[in-house]
């Protein structure tokens, strides 16, 4: 396991659980808002993937 793939699951958990894009700016020390947006973007599609189509699913 790399350090990149720990930073980047720790951006993509705490969006998940946080949902504060400037928060987790500030705790990954990008300058730009379009890097941590990255993260949130790849969280939001895991979500996607990973939530029930419907309330029949588990």
């Amino acid at each position: 396991m790399s350090v990149h793939k720990l930073r980047s699951s720790f951006a993509m958990e705490f969006y998940k659980s946080e949902h504060d894009i400037l928060v987790l700016q500030n705790h990954m020390g990008h300058a730009s808002i379009a890097a941590t947006n990255i993260y949130a973007r790849a969280s939001d599609k895991e979500d996607a993937v990973n939530k029930p189509r419907n309330w029949r699913q588990k």
